[in-house]
C-alpha cells in the first residue's frame, strides 16, 4: 500500500465531509465539519507576529551584563522559539471561527473588564491540537488553549477563570521569570563549583549528583507553587471584575481542573465485537484475552525524593480554599448553564483529528472508538477509524508500533491497556480486514 502522510489524509478528509454533509444532514442529528489544519495564511501570520514579538525579548536580553547567564538564556528562548515554529509548521495550531468566538467573546469580556491592565489588549488566545487538557502562557503575549480542553469544561465561567488564571501569568511576566531563573541557576558560580567538585571525586559521584539535583528541583517546584498562587489571585480579581455574581464557580472550577484528566469512559469486550465485527471476519475473542499487564515489570522502589512534592501545581482542592479564605468567596448557588452540547461535541471530534496530526495514532483511534460507541453510524467517525489503522498497519509492516502505539502500563486505565493489547496482536490479515469493513462505511 503507498504511504500517506497525515496532512494529505485529513484532506481527504475534509473533502469527503464537505461532499457528504448536503445529503445526510436531514438523516443525522449532528455532521461535523472538521477544523481546518490546512490554513497556510493563518501559520504564515501567526508566524510573523510570534517572530516579531520574539525578536523585541531577544533584543532585551543584551542589556544583561554576565556572559554566562546570557548565553544560557538566548540558547534557551531559542530553544522554546525553533519548538513553536515547528509546532506551527506542523499544524498544530488552528484557527477555526466557531471556536475563536467561543473564546474571544470571554476575552474580549475580561479585557473591557480590566481598564487598569491595558496590555491586556494585546495578548492573543492561541488554539493547540494536544493530548490533554490544558492551557498555559507562553509569554510574549499569547495564551494557548489546548482543544481538548473546551470539551472538559462544565461551563463558560469555569473557561473564563482558566483563562484569567493564564493571561495573569502573562501580565505578571511568570513565563520570562521562569526563563530567567533557569539560566540563573544553571550559570550560577555556586553550582558551577559544587559539579566540578563532584566530578572531582573518586566515590560517591552519583549519590552526590541526585543530592545536587534535588536541590535544584525542590528550589525550582517552590518557585513554581508561589507563582501558581500568584495567577491564582490576580486571574479571581480580572475574573470578578468581567462576570460579577458568578465567584462561586472559581472555587468548583478547581474541582473540574483536578478531576479533568479522569477517563470517564471505556471499552468493554462487548464494544470490540460490536466494533470490529463482519461477515468476513467475525469478531475473535481471542484478541482482547492478551493479559500483558500481569507481567509488566516496573519499578516500586522508593525515589530519592517523593514525587508528590515536584508538582508544577499545587494541589487544585488546596489552591481552591487557599483562594475561598483570602476572597471570602461565598460557595455557594447553582451552577450556571453548561457548556453548550454543540461545544462539546466539536471539540470531541477535533480532539481525534488533533491526535491524528501529532502522529499519535494509537490514542487518537482509541478516543474515536469511545465516540464511535455511543454514535456508531457516524460517517466522520468512520473515517478516523480508517485513516488512523491505515497508518497503524504501515507502522507494523515497517515495525514501527512503538513510535505510535503506547506500551501497557500499569498506570494507565485497564480499558486503554487492553485496547493496547489488543492492537498488538492483530495479525496484518486481520488488520486489512477491519480497514476494509471501516471503509465500507465512508
Amino acid at each position: 500500500m503507498a504511504k500517506t502522510n497525515p496532512q494529505a489524509m485529513i484532506k481527504k478528509i475534509i473533502t469527503l465531509l464537505c461532499g457528504i454533509f448536503s445529503i445526510t444532514c436531514i438523516a443525522q442529528s449532528y455532521i461535523h465539519i472538521p477544523v481546518d489544519t490546512l490554513n497556510i495564511a493563518y501559520r504564515s501570520n501567526l508566524k510573523l507576529l510570534y517572530k516579531d514579538r520574539a525578536a523585541h525579548t531577544m533584543a532585551s536580553y543584551n542589556t544583561f551584563m554576565d556572559k554566562n547567564f546570557r548565553k544560557i538564556l538566548i540558547e534557551s528562548y531559542t530553544e522554546i522559539n525553533t519548538e513553536f515554529i515547528e509546532k506551527v509548521n506542523n499544524g498544530l495550531f488552528v484557527q477555526d471561527a466557531f471556536y475563536d468566538e467561543q473564546l474571544n467573546s470571554l476575552f474580549q469580556q475580561i479585557v473591557k473588564a480590566n481598564p487598569q491592565y491595558s496590555e491586556l489588549a494585546s495578548i492573543r488566545i492561541l488554539l493547540s491540537f494536544a493530548e490533554l487538557p490544558n492551557a498555559y502562557a507562553m509569554g510574549d503575549g499569547f495564551v494557548v488553549v489546548q482543544l481538548p480542553l473546551l470539551a472538559n469544561v462544565n461551563n463558560r465561567y469555569e473557561l473564563a477563570y482558566i483563562l484569567c488564571h493564564e493571561l495573569a501569568h502573562n501580565l505578571l511576566n511568570h513565563p520570562q521569570g521562569g526563563l530567567q531563573e533557569y539560566a540563573r541557576l544553571n550559570s550560577s558560580k555556586e553550582i558551577k563549583k559544587k559539579t566540578r567538585e563532584i566530578e572531582k571525586k573518586k566515590y560517591n559521584k552519583a549519590q552526590d549528583a541526585s543530592g545536587l539535583y534535588k536541590t535544584i528541583v525542590y528550589s525550582n517546584r517552590k518557585r513554581h507553587r508561589g507563582v501558581e498562587y500568584q495567577a491564582d489571585s490576580l486571574g479571581y480579581v480580572l475574573y470578578k471584575n468581567a462576570f460579577p455574581g458568578n465567584e462561586g464557580v472559581v472555587i468548583k472550577s478547581f474541582t473540574t481542573l483536578n478531576e479533568m484528566d479522569r477517563e470517564r469512559d471505556s471499552l468493554e469486550p462487548a464494544d470490540y465485537e460490536k466494533l470490529f465485527s463482519s461477515e468476513k471476519q467475525p469478531f475473535k475473542p481471542e484478541w482482547i484475552l492478551g493479559d500483558e499487564i500481569s507481567g509488566y515489570k516496573y519499578d516500586k522502589t522508593p525515589k530519592f525524593w517523593q514525587i508528590d512534592s515536584l508538582k508544577t501545581h499545587p494541589n487544585c482542592l488546596d489552591r481552591a480554599q487557599r483562594l475561598q479564605k483570602m476572597f471570602a468567596i461565598a460557595n455557594t448557588g447553582a451552577l450556571p448553564e453548561s457548556i453548550s452540547a454543540e461545544l462539546k461535541t466539536r471539540a470531541q471530534y477535533d480532539a481525534v483529528m488533533g491526535l491524528y496530526v501529532m502522529k499519535e495514532y494509537g490514542k487518537s483511534l482509541y478516543k474515536t472508538l469511545l465516540l464511535l460507541k455511543a454514535n456508531p453510524d457516524d460517517k466522520y467517525l468512520a473515517q478516523m477509524v480508517h485513516a488512523n489503522l491505515v497508518k497503524l498497519q504501515e507502522a507494523q509492516k515497517n515495525y514501527t508500533m512503538n513510535k505510535y502505539v503506547d506500551n501497557v502500563n500499569p498506570g494507565y486505565s485497564n480499558s486503554y491497556n487492553m485496547f493496547l493489547s489488543f492492537l498488538r496482536q492483530l495479525r496484518k490479515s486481520e488488520i486489512s480486514n477491519i480497514i476494509n469493513q471501516y471503509q465500507s462505511k465512508i
